[in-house]
């Protein structure tokens, strides 16, 4: 079993801080300036949808470290390396990877049609390795085996079809390709998504795929740490990486008609894994 700098399942924090401090987080943090600099007239409608500075919001310093760990042994394997970025919305991640790796391409796939315009614009000024497609993850546009690798950063989380969107994720990898899957787990499940429904997608994502590290041998509620990183961790690090300023209307009455103060933030955790689809058998 590979031992990676980085742990798959639910982060500790003191591994998140350390995340925080390395080479890699600074040069990605770096790049993430200097794309939001550039494109900041093609992403200001976007930013006010969802967050102008993703790489310095509470899960995603987490989120985009992992995931570049866990492809880096196909975007080190030389030659041509495909990957897809599964429901992309617009980041400085794809674009982060074909600068830092010559050899590889992203193809980003979101239903958003929107954003179409957004990467034209973006494509302007960024590399050029980096396609936009607009599609649904249900039935991707895409050949089979078409990619090296597949990465989902905390997009299942927002759907209940779990099955069919893995079934797809591994149709188009190619056969020993890598999947790596975040998602953020709701530790009360007032929010999306529940330890119940995460184990559901972990065990949709088992029954397809081989899991490399043991991240999905047992139940969520058993990988859950005293010391694990959340939202009520990240809180001390600075209200600037939530992406909620204060509770909502509803969350304030249903508080009050339980004549109890419901915790904030809203405790959240992230949980990260990567799997691989079955070599073919020669």
């Amino acid at each position: 079993m590979t031992a990676y700098p980085l742990p798959a399942g639910v982060p500790t924090t003191r591994a998140y801080h350390q995340v925080l401090a390395s080479d890699r987080f600074l040069d990605m943090e770096r790049y993430s300036d200097r794309f939001l600099s550039r494109n900041e007239d093609a992403l200001r409608e976007y930013a006010r949808r969802w967050v102008r500075d993703p790489i310095h919001q509470w899960s995603r310093q987490w989120e985009y470290p992992f995931v570049l760990d866990r492809l880096l042994p196909a975007l080190k394997s030389g030659g041509g390396v495909s990957v897809l970025d599964a429901g992309s919305g617009v980041t400085f991640f794809p674009y982060y990877i074909t600068s830092r790796f010559p050899g590889a391409s992203v193809r980003c796939i979101d239903s958003d049609s929107q954003l179409r315009a957004i990467y034209q614009d973006i494509k302007s000024s960024e590399e050029r390795r980096v396609e936009f497609e607009c599609g649904d993850m249900r039935a991707l546009p895409i050949r089979n085996g078409s990619f090296d690798a597949v990465y989902c950063i905390s997009v299942l989380e927002h759907t209940s079809e779990y099955e069919s969107i893995i079934a797809e994720f591994h149709r188009v990898l190619r056969p020993g390709g890598r999947l790596v899957v975040t998602f953020d787990l709701s530790l009360d499940g007032k929010r999306e998504i529940s330890l119940e429904a995460g184990d559901r997608l972990l065990s949709a994502l088992k029954s397809r795929f081989d899991d490399v590290e043991g991240a999905v041998a047992a139940p969520l509620r058993q990988g859950l740490a005293s010391d694990m990183f959340s939202t009520l961790t990240a809180s001390q690090i600075g209200r600037g990486v939530l992406p909620w300023t204060r509770p909502s209307l509803a969350r304030r009455v249903a508080s009050r008609l339980a004549r109890r103060s419901a915790p904030w933030p809203p405790p959240m955790t992230v949980f990260c894994v990567a799997l691989n689809r079955a070599a073919a058998v020669p």
